[in-house]
């Protein structure tokens, strides 16, 4: 038995880079992997991955800004995979170093950087929350 069998994992920021390993390793312990990106390609590439390994996953392609495109994921987890146990916040984004010192240009930069990566991951974290209550509690990983 692998540990996380039966289990659910939603990995935001995981059609590429360290969310898609994440999705490797979660699948190759026995979780069902939900891969949320801005990129359906790219999501659906590592679902494809996942289940060519024996594992089982679904895409969602959403905005981590948009409560709704996140709620939407939650709604299509439980449906397809029966909850959500836990939730990987790694979906990330990073200012221009091109944009440094600060310019007003940057201060935009900064406010897209703070939606996504604080703003999205509270999002994220409050939309799976009840899913992972019902399944009677769950966790959390943020990624910085």
């Amino acid at each position: 038995m692998a540990r996380f069998d039966d289990q659910v994992v939603v990995i935001t920021g995981g059609g590429a880079g360290i969310g898609r390993t994440y999705a490797h390793r979660f699948a190759a312990e026995g979780a069902a992997v939900v891969i949320a990106d801005l990129d359906e390609v790219a999501a659906r590439r590592v679902v494809d991955e996942v289940i060519a390994e024996g594992g089982h996953g679904i895409a969602n392609a959403m905005d981590v800004t948009d409560a709704d495109a996140v709620a939407a994921m939650v709604e299509h987890a439980v449906a397809e995979l029966g909850g959500v146990d836990a939730l990987v916040n790694n979906a990330g984004i990073h200012l221009d170093h091109a944009q440094l010192p600060f310019t007003l240009d940057a201060v935009e930069q900064w406010r897209a950087v703070l939606d996504v990566n604080v703003i999205g991951a509270l999002i994220c974290a409050a939309a799976c929350r009840p899913a992972m209550a019902a399944r009677g509690g769950g966790a959390i990983v943020n990624m910085s």
